[in-house]
């Protein structure tokens, strides 16, 4: 894999930084190159230059130093992201009555909660509580006993939050 940097005022290459493999989606390892001095806005493009299209790729963190400067400034993702990323669906039919199905998906193995709420923040129901290989995954939510109206969903696994809602219409 290479990182380019081309400037968005001249459209021309600033650096490139080649990747290496590091052996596994949890193994991270450092990379660099220098840039030349430059001002304004840029564009990050990522080149894969390996054979085969069932590799992964991972990037976990980017920073933008100036040479000598000990504190970074870029992009850094809480949780490293896989095949797969974070997602919470909408839930499908939404409206509903009395059933609809929520997907999600999770880049590495963890511990999901995925818990159902009223208008009010009560909770209403928990459709998931354990843990759940990477990969994407769904549950039948039953609501036959609830009134119709808004409810929120809320996905949480590892440090990743996402909520939605939905409605269920009698």
């Amino acid at each position: 894999v290479q990182v380019w940097l081309d400037s968005l005022d001249t459209g021309e290459k600033i650096a490139d930084c080649a990747i290496d493999n590091t052996g596994s989606l949890t193994t991270f390892q450092t990379f660099s190159a220098e840039v030349k001095p430059v001002t304004g806005q840029h564009d990050i493009y990522l080149k894969f230059t390996g054979t085969g299209t069932d590799k992964l790729f991972q990037l976990y963190t980017l920073y933008f130093t100036a040479e000598g400067d000990t504190t970074a400034s870029g992009i850094k993702e809480s949780e490293p992201v896989g095949r797969y990323g974070f997602g919470l669906g909408q839930n499908y039919p939404n409206p509903f009555n009395p059933s609809t199905r929520i997907s999600f998906k999770i880049p590495v193995r963890a511990f999901v909660s995925l818990k159902v709420y009223n208008i009010l923040g009560e909770e209403i129901a928990e459709l998931a509580g354990k843990e759940f290989l990477s990969g994407k995954h769904s549950v039948l939510f039953d609501a036959s006993h609830l009134a119709s109206g808004i409810y929120f969903y809320t996905l949480r696994a590892n440090k990743l939050t996402q909520t939605k809602k939905m409605f269920i219409i009698r």
